[in-house]
């Protein structure tokens, strides 16, 4: 697409904060939270794009754990801003963003009867963290065209000890007591009648009316989380679905996150 040649206004703010709140020992792993926040707008009713993200940046004397932290974190964020092998590649968050902007120009420039203001928000904290693991969540809400927003949640489960990611076969130690436990609290959450299974309530997206686990699970606090994002088991309607266990009832079906200890931030 060409370049828009209409603009009435252009904002761009970028920000990288540290919120420390001053307690740092040289031997603890710390953040503070950075944010970068980007707005374009374009064309005589100022539609606009906007594009807002705060995460957690590490620091501590562990280079090599910080190191791998940060580049895992900052890898996340890209995937929210790029998608497709038609997008546009960096490394940069901020160029990213300057990137997402840019599409939203040359979308607004070329159908500017049509065009509607884009957003881009995301939010990553770190949730949990013990000596052994660490978990993130990352929030993400969007707009760039369609019937209605897209939101999601995202679990980013850590290993500090062997630094790797966790995936859900790492997590879930017993698959089947695990499915039982979250199909009980699923039927609850959704209040399906005792007598009517699953696949005969209708609302639901399952294959061959099996249930399964969700895509999006870890610590939080002291509880182990589930979450179902839309479209992931149901319609956009029926929203996020949100199960939650505390550790000591899922002792033995999930891997265990060892006592908590406080990240310094």
């Amino acid at each position: 697409m060409v370049k828009y040649f209409l603009m009435i206004g252009l904002a761009i703010l970028v920000s990288c904060n540290d919120k420390s709140n001053g307690r740092h020992k040289e031997d603890d792993l710390a953040y503070s939270q950075a944010s970068v926040q980007r707005q374009a707008c374009v064309g005589k009713d100022s539609a606009c794009a906007e594009v807002k993200i705060n995460y957690p940046r590490f620091s501590g004397d562990d280079q090599q754990l910080t190191t791998w932290l940060n580049l895992h974190v900052k890898e996340q964020l890209l995937m929210y801003l790029q998608w497709g092998e038609a997008s546009p590649q960096t490394d940069s968050v901020e160029v990213a963003a300057e990137m997402f902007l840019g599409e939203y120009k040359e979308m607004a420039h070329d159908f500017p009867e049509t065009s509607l203001s884009w957003f881009l928000n995301t939010a990553g904290e770190v949730v949990f963290e013990s000596s052994k693991v660490m978990s993130l969540m990352f929030t993400n809400s969007s707009f760039t065209g369609g019937a209605h927003p897209n939101y999601s949640v995202l679990f980013m489960n850590i290993d500090l000890e062997g630094l790797r990611l966790l995936k859900n076969e790492d997590l879930v130690l017993n698959e089947s007591a695990l499915l039982e436990k979250a199909r009980i609290a699923f039927r609850e959450f959704h209040e399906v009648d005792a007598q009517v299974s699953l696949k005969e309530d209708g609302r639901f997206f399952l294959d061959d009316g099996e249930f399964f686990l969700p895509v999006a699970m870890g610590y939080e606090g002291d509880e182990f989380v589930m979450v179902y994002n839309s479209y992931e088991i149901g319609p956009y309607s029926l929203g996020l679905t949100e199960l939650r266990f505390p550790l000591k009832e899922v002792d033995g079906l999930v891997w265990s996150p060892m006592k908590k200890k406080g990240l310094t931030h």
